[in-house]
């Protein structure tokens, strides 16, 4: 389970690299974000229905918790690029990975049985401030941006919850782990698509935006990262508690996804980005 865990960290943090290169090409407008969702989604359906044997071992479970998670991820999609537009990405950042820490780690203490250590919580507090001190914004937010980061908050720690949950319970999901992912992905490119028509309604327009393919490839390369990812989570998520497992993706991911940030893109790190690596790497460890 932790080395199912690493390696999704590492592969993590690529796509947060790759992520970032998509910005630096198409923009961070929200028709950008909708159409890389789109194109990532799609790829990701297309590629784990290949390595799930071409098969569909479906059951309602599995379909409603798939379909849940794309509409939960297309929320805080869309929250996330308005809150960007009013230049939010550093508190953005932060209300996104504290939520996908603390939500699963409060639910398992709460529902799944999953024992209080202090060394847990202690952990997650650490790497919570770690995240607040390598990302978080300056001055107050408005009312409306408070609203909007508290939801993307709870949205990303839902995504982490309802992961776990299809994975323990055995009694009625059908699909195996990447069927799962390619039914995420197929559900992700569908509402990312229906809302970008709907954008492009809005604008007097009905035909929608054809990328190029350097935009397309990186989404697509993106797609393959990703899902790989998110498929060694759920193998992880079968046997290690989330009280552990979303703390140590989400503070492995802020480590390396700084340090390629570093390296492949040549950003420039100040005393309390260092800080914040170390206090990552000791809640990690915590």
């Amino acid at each position: 389970g932790y080395l199912e865990v690493l390696l999704a960290v590492l592969l993590l943090a690529g796509d947060f690299s790759l992520n970032k290169l998509y910005q630096r090409r198409a923009g961070v407008t929200l028709r950008a974000g909708l159409v890389f969702n789109l194109l990532n989604g799609g790829m990701t359906a297309l590629l784990f229905f290949c390595v799930g044997g071409f098969t569909l071992r479906l059951s309602w479970f599995s379909l409603l918790t798939a379909a849940g998670l794309a509409l939960l991820i297309t929320g805080y999609t869309l929250l996330g690029f308005r809150i960007m537009k009013d230049g939010g990405l550093a508190v953005y950042t932060l209300f996104l990975m504290a939520g996908g820490m603390t939500v699963p780690y409060i639910w398992g203490l709460l529902f799944l049985g999953e024992p209080f250590t202090l060394w847990r919580t202690a952990g997650l507090a650490v790497i919570i401030s770690a995240v607040a001190l390598t990302g978080g914004g300056k001055g107050a937010l408005r009312p409306r941006q408070t609203a909007m980061c508290a939801a993307v908050f709870f949205l990303n720690g839902f995504v982490s919850v309802l992961s776990k949950l299809h994975q323990i319970d055995t009694a009625h999901h059908a699909a195996s782990s990447p069927q799962f992912v390619m039914l995420t992905g197929f559900f992700k490119c569908l509402f990312c698509g229906g809302a970008l028509f709907f954008l492009r309604l809005r604008e007097g327009k009905t035909e929608l935006p054809i990328p190029c393919l350097r935009v397309s490839s990186i989404a697509f390369l993106s797609a393959a990262v990703s899902g790989c990812s998110f498929l060694l989570q759920l193998l992880g998520a079968r046997v290690l508690p989330a009280s552990v497992l979303y703390p140590l993706v989400t503070g492995g991911s802020v480590v390396l996804s700084t340090l390629a940030g570093l390296v492949l893109f040549r950003e420039k790190a100040g005393k309390r980005v260092w800080a914040g690596i170390a206090l990552c790497v000791l809640g990690t460890c915590l």
